[in-house]
């Protein structure tokens, strides 16, 4: 964290040190970050803020002097992949890659931010090739807010986009899929 070194405090910035900064398979260290800079992050990358506090020189803090150090330390919770998004019936566990496979039916429901509404669904969805060969295709049916939407046709292997508008624009909105 930096505090009392830079001008822009209150401001998001960030700098990776080239001497502290490490990169080992999928860890990253990260250096002299602004409180907003990394409460921004965490935001963009699905990650709720818990618990946050933060040790050490929290007035004039420069990460490049271990007297003057400080550190932050933080409780988040993951939305990865989910937002507002509530999974109800269908769902297997998620993988590492961020994908979830599905049972031939599956739910979810979704809640906006107050005072927005929802006004299309989106989902990126995998047919694999092995399906495809044994069925000839695949039609994904559903209906959102019990309205019937129309269905995606998959004839070839690979990620298809599902997208649709939301009958009737709302605040929460629920949308029941299956395949046949």
């Amino acid at each position: 964290m930096s505090a009392g070194r830079r001008s822009n405090a209150g401001r998001p910035c960030s700098r990776l040190s080239s001497r502290r900064a490490r990169i080992e398979s999928r860890r990253y260290e990260l250096v002299d970050f602004t409180e907003p800079a990394l409460r921004r992050l965490f935001e963009r990358t699905k990650w709720e803020v818990v618990r946050f506090f933060t040790v050490g020189d929290t007035v004039s803090s420069d990460p490049d002097s271990p007297s003057r150090d400080e550190r932050a330390f933080c409780l988040l919770r993951s939305h990865y992949g989910q937002q507002h998004l509530e999974l109800l019936e269908g769902w297997h566990p998620v993988e590492q890659t961020g994908w979830r496979w599905t049972q031939q039916r599956f739910a979810a429901t979704a809640a906006s931010r107050p005072g927005m509404r929802h006004s299309r669904i989106v989902m990126r969805v995998f047919a694999p090739p092995l399906l495809i060969e044994k069925l000839g295709g695949i039609t994904l049916n559903a209906k959102v807010d019990g309205v019937d939407v129309r269905p995606l046709i998959i004839r070839e292997p690979g990620i298809h986009l599902f997208e649709r508008r939301v009958p009737v624009p709302s605040e929460a909105t629920s949308a029941v899929f299956w395949s046949g």
